[in-house]
């Protein structure tokens, strides 16, 4: 089922924003639709960009901004921080939309080891926020270190207790779906 919503998802971003690189902000509460979102922007071929929902509107758009987002998925709780963001330039696509796209196959999009899979921002204490961009490779790389750090089976389980916006819930997401 989410690899079904995944696609589902990805298809969508792909018929809206065609084939190649780009970047994908995420406006989502805490829960499935996030990492729903996160599948489907990877199986597209593009890179996640997590937005911190609290953020003041002009960091949101800095961020924006700054990575070339050319749209941003968006929550059905988010109308008062959609509605700002509205003038920011990038397209915003409801996720319940996304999600119910008609197509649910794998999308044929091939995805090398050496593309962008995420970036995060800095919390900005240095002046602005920085974006921290990992390849697919990295992630990879850091979540088979975690796994294998603390000895974790499909017989774990594993809590997200990290907001989306920062780097540990990559550990988290990903070490509970590729084990």
């Amino acid at each position: 089922e989410l690899d079904e919503q995944a696609n589902r998802v990805a298809n969508a971003l792909l018929e809206k924003q065609g084939r190649g690189r780009g970047s994908v902000g995420l406006l989502l509460e805490h829960g499935i639709p996030m990492v729903v979102s996160i599948l489907g922007v990877l199986k597209a071929g593009k890179t996640y960009v997590p937005l911190h929902r609290r953020h003041p509107e002009s960091r949101l758009s800095q961020i924006l901004n700054d990575c070339q987002a050319t749209s941003v998925i968006v929550g059905a709780n988010d109308s008062a921080v959609v509605q700002s963001l509205r003038h920011s330039g990038p397209e915003l696509y409801p996720f319940e939309a996304l999600r119910s796209h008609h197509d649910q196959s794998r999308p044929d999009v091939e995805i090398l080891p050496t593309s962008f899979a995420s970036a995060m921002y800095t919390s900005g204490s240095t002046g602005q926020p920085k974006g921290v961009w990992q390849k697919h490779r990295n992630i990879l790389h850091s979540v088979r270190n975690y796994t294998n750090g603390i000895h974790i089976s499909s017989a774990d389980r594993l809590s997200l207790l990290a907001d989306f916006s920062f780097a540990a819930s990559i550990s988290a997401i990903f070490g509970s779906l590729l084990n």
